[in-house]
């Protein structure tokens, strides 16, 4: 399901049954992130359950292509960078998600 026909869904719900879907899901969130970083993991293996595959061209010829720092909260973490072979494009596990780009995790729910 693509984000557009999640949101599509969620504006069907009544105004109290959203309220309580987004305390839900900061509630949720949260507790992920600041719980030694499920959440990246969760995201990582749903990404590449089929091996990886880069998001640009969707082909499966990806390299390990070094690594960069983020903060989780209030502690620094190295996460993995990958590079297609084919287009040459650089990527991580989190791209094409919400927290693409995101810098400190913690601070972003």
């Amino acid at each position: 399901m693509k984000l557009a026909e999640i949101v599509k869904e969620v504006q069907k719900l009544d105004e109290m049954t959203q309220q309580r879907l987004l305390t839900f899901l900061q509630t949720s969130l949260a507790h992920s992130i600041h719980g030694k970083e499920p959440l990246l993991k969760e995201i990582a293996e749903g990404k590449n359950k089929k091996g990886f595959v880069c998001p640009h061209c969707q082909t499966k010829n990806v390299v390990r292509f070094g690594t960069y720092k983020t903060t989780v909260a209030s502690n620094i973490v190295v996460r993995q960078r990958y590079k297609c072979k084919d287009c040459s494009k650089t990527f991580t596990d989190l791209t094409y998600t919400p927290l693409n780009k995101t810098r400190k995790l913690d601070k972003s729910v």
